[in-house]
């Protein structure tokens, strides 16, 4: 059985784990293409920036933050129903003396 301090230790490293999912998600979103089209566009007139992907970039953020919260909110769900619940009995064997 877990400790309530070990599931909160266990719930932050989740957070923590969306937030840098997320973070390298917009990045990757936004400088993949850039990396990769840049080379093809040097010769002409066509100009092509960072912030021409950043439309696709906060999308596929938004995308990879709410997967992460489905992610997050279930396994707090989870961790949750393995503490026992304060106030509550859980011997059966107590007998009265009347």
């Amino acid at each position: 059985m877990l400790t309530r301090g070990e599931v909160d230790a266990r719930l932050r490293i989740v957070r923590y784990g969306v937030i840098v999912v997320v973070v390298i998600t917009f990045v990757t979103v936004l400088v993949a293409p850039f990396a990769f089209t840049r080379e093809y566009f040097e010769g002409t007139d066509l100009e092509v920036s960072v912030t021409d992907f950043l439309t696709e970039a906060i999308l596929a953020a938004i995308i990879a933050l709410v997967i992460g919260i489905v992610v997050y909110v279930a396994y707090h769900y989870a961790l949750k129903k393995q503490l026992p619940v304060i106030g509550s009995s859980q011997s059966s064997d107590t007998t009265s003396t009347e």
